[in-house]
């Protein structure tokens, strides 16, 4: 699956980082890529096309990370969906692996090889499930 290809959404609350991470993604070769500062804003984004890919902060106001990711896999389950946070609380990362979260990169990003490594299993992932629909559409199995 090609990077440019993939539909991105960074949500985060302070601007500042997605702008960091939307940087660095687009040097990897990531060219579609937007940014919600809520998750209120990034449900409505994602109402109106969906996103491949989804890197949400854990903790933002009036709604969390933890509320966002429950709706987004409600909405649009086969969105890969990577967390964000500078809190390693357990109970998060337990929740939001139970959610189906694919996982988390801790803040600071530092040399952002994490968050390289978490990207690229993203989009190995997406590459395969295509790859599965590809071979079974128009396949009757019923």
């Amino acid at each position: 699956m090609a990077k440019n290809n993939l539909r991105l959404l960074i949500v985060d609350d302070d601007i500042d980082i997605c702008d960091v991470v939307k940087t660095h993604l687009n040097w990897r070769g990531f060219d579609n890529i937007e940014i919600a500062g809520s998750a209120k804003e990034a449900l409505d984004k994602a109402k109106v096309r969906p996103f491949d890919i989804i890197l949400s902060d854990v903790k933002m106001p009036e709604k969390t990370g933890v509320e966002f990711l429950r709706e987004i896999k409600k909405e649009r389950g086969e969105t890969v969906v990577i967390m964000i946070t500078g809190d390693s609380a357990l109970k998060d990362v337990a929740m939001c692996q139970s959610l189906g979260a694919l996982d988390f990169v801790f803040k600071p990003f530092g040399n952002f090889a994490d968050l390289d490594s978490v990207m690229g299993r993203a989009v190995d992932i997406i590459g395969r499930w295509n790859g599965i629909i590809a071979k079974v559409k128009g396949v009757d199995i019923f």
